[in-house]
């Protein structure tokens, strides 16, 4: 996939591309099924609408949710291709067995994926702050009796599990956007100095 910052505002479910292939299902249909995929293509959008809602109600409490999320609403995906990175043999039994998966199923595949990583950095995130919070009640309320110290062990090990998560987030932004981001970064920068 290829994806590029969005300047005219967030993305919504009702893009071109799901009402270009829900129109393309509808044609193919008999006359009697019509209603029914209409009444799913309703029930898709109220979801999406809901799904939406929640993830901005979250967003006030969780910095990090809202940033990861903010990155993942500007992101629009070019509908007409997409690459496939699976190994030579994979492909060419994909394509004998007509497997392509369709172009709808990738971006959706994909946002999914990070979705899944972004909820992993959150819960990574919450299992180190009760980490700290733990460590230091056990080393504040030992200390007053001579007892155990801070230990950082335990942290260290989540917090290196959490890099790892927000790694694999990052790898999918490209190099070309990261540099064009930083150049903007360090452009403004240097109108402020």
């Amino acid at each position: 996939t290829t994806e590029k910052g969005n300047s005219k505002g967030k993305l919504k479910s009702g893009s071109k591309l799901y009402q270009r292939t829900y129109a393309d299902k509808i044609k193919s249909l008999p006359l009697t099924d019509v209603p029914l995929a209409l009444l799913t293509q309703a029930g898709d959008y109220r979801q999406f609408s809901l799904l939406q809602n929640r993830q901005r109600a979250l967003e006030g409490q969780s910095p990090i949710r809202a940033a990861l999320n903010y990155y993942t609403r500007q992101l629009q995906f070019d509908t007409e291709f997409y690459l496939l990175t699976a190994n030579a043999e994979d492909k060419r039994k994909m394509i004998r067995n007509d497997a392509l998966p369709d172009i709808k199923s990738v971006i959706v595949s994909d946002l999914d994926l990070r979705d899944l990583i972004r909820n992993q950095i959150l819960d990574g995130w919450d299992d180190c702050q009760a980490e700290f919070r733990y460590q230091v009640r056990r080393s504040s309320s030992s200390s007053d009796n001579g007892g155990e110290t801070f230990d950082a062990e335990e942290l260290n090990s989540l917090l290196l599990k959490l890099q790892g998560r927000c790694d694999e987030w990052f790898a999918f932004i490209s190099e070309t956007d990261t540099a064009q981001a930083m150049g903007v970064i360090f452009k403004e920068d240097g109108n402020h100095l």
